[in-house]
C-alpha cells in the first residue's frame, strides 16, 4: 500500500525554503511578507497532507451531506452538494475515494467519488433501496445492503465498478451495515427478524453463519478490530447504547468501552488500531468524539449545533 507520510521530495523543498526564509530575513529584513505567507501556507498544505481525515456525514447544511476533516476537528470540507440524504461514507483501502449512498435520484444508490468530492461515479440504478457500503480489504469489491430482491434488506456484494452485483445472504430478515474482515474472509452485519438487531458473521461468500450477539439487546453498526480478533459494535445496555467489543470467534468477553448516561455509536477503529472515532449525544446533539482503543481519554472533536454520524478515518498512512 502507497504509504503518502514519507514526503521525501516535499520534504527537500520545505526545507530549502526555510533556507530561503532566513536568507530574506537577513537581506531584506523582513519587507517581503508575502513570501513568509506563502512559505506558511506550504507548510500548512504539506501538514495536512501526511495526516489522515475523517469523513463523516453532517446535517450542517439543513440536510445530510458527507464531510472530511482533519483529526483534531479543523479544516472541516463539505464534498457532496446535493439537497438530498448522503449519509455512510467508505473509504477505499488506499484512501483515494469514498464510497456512500444518496438519495440524490429519487431512491438511495451506492456512489463512488474521490476523496476531494471530484469525479462522482453512480455504481447501483434501481428503483430499491441500495446502502451502506464498504470496501473490501483488497479494493476490488464493495459490501452493501439491497432491498432488490426480496424486499427486506439483504448484505450483496459488488465488483469496485458496481459489476457483477450478488445477494451472498438472500435471508428473510432485515441485514444492515455489512464490514469486511481485515483478511477479507469475513463479513459482520447487523440483521433483525423483526425484533432487536443482533451482530451477525459470516464467510465472505455469505456462509457459515454465526451469532456474535442473541438479539437480546438491539446490537448494530459492529465493525472489526485492526488484527481481526474483536467485534466492535453499538449496543442497548441497561439505560442507553453503549460501544461495546466481543471476541470474534465466539462472541465472548463482552467489554462495553462507554459507561455514561447518553447515548454512543457508529464506532470504527483507527487504521492503526490505537484509537475509536465515534458519535456521541454529549449536548443534546450528536457530535463526533475519538478515544483510545481501551476506551480511555475521551476527547470530543466536533462542537456543532448540527447532527454529525458515521464517521471513519481515512487510511493509507
Amino acid at each position: 500500500m502507497e504509504k503518502r507520510n514519507s514526503g521525501g521530495k516535499l520534504q527537500a523543498v520545505l526545507c530549502a525554503c526555510a533556507l530561503l526564509a532566513v536568507f530574506f530575513s537577513f537581506s531584506s529584513c523582513g519587507e517581503d511578507s508575502g513570501f513568509y505567507l506563502d512559505l506558511e501556507r506550504l507548510v500548512e498544505e504539506y501538514e495536512s497532507s501526511t495526516q489522515p481525515k475523517i469523513a463523516y456525514a453532517s446535517l450542517a447544511d439543513g440536510d445530510y451531506e458527507i464531510y472530511t476533516m482533519n483529526l483534531d476537528g479543523s479544516k472541516i470540507t463539505q464534498l457532496t452538494f446535493n439537497n438530498d440524504y448522503d449519509s455512510a461514507p467508505s473509504w477505499s483501502p488506499d484512501g483515494k475515494k469514498i464510497a456512500y449512498y444518496s438519495d440524490t435520484d429519487g431512491d438511495s444508490e451506492i456512489y463512488v467519488m474521490n476523496s476531494d468530492g471530484t469525479n462522482v461515479e453512480k455504481l447501483t440504478d434501481n428503483g430499491f433501496f441500495d446502502g451502506h457500503p464498504h470496501w473490501s480489504p483488497d479494493g476490488q469489491n464493495i459490501a452493501f445492503t439491497s432491498d432488490r430482491d426480496k424486499n427486506t434488506r439483504n448484505v450483496f456484494i459488488m465488483d469496485k465498478d458496481g459489476q457483477n452485483q450478488n445477494n451472498i445472504t438472500s435471508s428473510t430478515e432485515t441485514e444492515a451495515t455489512p464490514r469486511w474482515s481485515p483478511d477479507g474472509t469475513m463479513i459482520v452485519f447487523a440483521s433483525s427478524n423483526g425484533g432487536n438487531y443482533r451482530i451477525v458473521r459470516m464467510n465472505a461468500d455469505g456462509s457459515n453463519l454465526f451469532d456474535i450477539t442473541d438479539g437480546t439487546n438491539n446490537d448494530s453498526t459492529p465493525s472489526w478490530s485492526v488484527d481481526g480478533n474483536l467485534i466492535l459494535f453499538t449496543g442497548w445496555r441497561s439505560t442507553d447504547y453503549e460501544i461495546c467489543t466481543r471476541n470474534s470467534t465466539d462472541g465472548s468477553n463482552e467489554n462495553i468501552l462507554t459507561n455514561n448516561d447518553y447515548e454512543d455509536g457508529s464506532a470504527r477503529f483507527f487504521p492503526d488500531g490505537s484509537k475509536i472515532v465515534y458519535r456521541s449525544f454529549p449536548d443534546g446533539n450528536t457530535d463526533i468524539h475519538i478515544m483510545d482503543a481501551d476506551g480511555s481519554n475521551v476527547r470530543q472533536i466536533t462542537k456543532t449545533s448540527s447532527w454529525e454520524r458515521m464517521p471513519v478515518v481515512q487510511p493509507g498512512f
